[in-house]
């Protein structure tokens, strides 16, 4: 299967897009995680 280059920028650019979006979702849970912590202490 050959992906033209436009392609391969596109895939590439939607898996960044999407690791993205999950380090910015693990932020999000460890400071939801921090802020608890800091409430039942």
């Amino acid at each position: 299967m050959s992906c033209s280059y436009a392609e391969i920028l596109k895939c590439e650019s939607q898996q960044n897009d999407n690791s993205k979006r999950i380090e910015n979702l693990a932020e999000d849970v460890t400071e939801q995680l921090q802020n608890a912590a800091i409430k039942f202490k």
